[in-house]
């Protein structure tokens, strides 16, 4: 869960670096992998994520009240998915198979952010 943090803290604060769209795409290949739901099973991950992050990383326009189960975001606002998109588009040569498209990546996100919300 501890990628999480990055994601939720970006679609609070739009702040997009180049490269970031390979952090979304490992995101949901953990999860395919299986991390997710170990993670699910600790249970006091999340709040030691985000206690983490304000402490060692902290970003004033980060919502760390909203980073609980219920409200965690890890899905792209869309004010920055078409930069985004764009920035995936630039990774290709960065993956060492075939992305899915920008398009499934999203939908993976969708999907989830709303099976670690429902756990919560």
């Amino acid at each position: 869960m501890s990628a999480c943090g990055g994601d939720h803290a970006l679609h609070h604060n739009g702040k997009l670096r180049d490269g970031l769209s390979r952090n979304y795409y490992d995101l949901l290949m953990l999860d395919h992998a299986g991390v997710t739901a170990a993670a699910l099973a600790e249970h006091d991950l999340l709040d030691h994520v985000v206690r983490n992050k304000s402490l060692m990383f902290a970003d004033a326009s980060a919502s760390y009240a909203t980073a609980v189960f219920v409200t965690l975001r890890l899905s792209p606002s869309d004010a920055i998915r078409d930069a985004l998109a764009r920035d995936y588009a630039a990774m290709a040569d960065m993956f060492l198979d075939d992305p899915p498209a920008f398009k499934e990546l999203l939908a993976g996100l969708d999907a989830l952010e709303k099976r670690i919300n429902d756990a919560g």
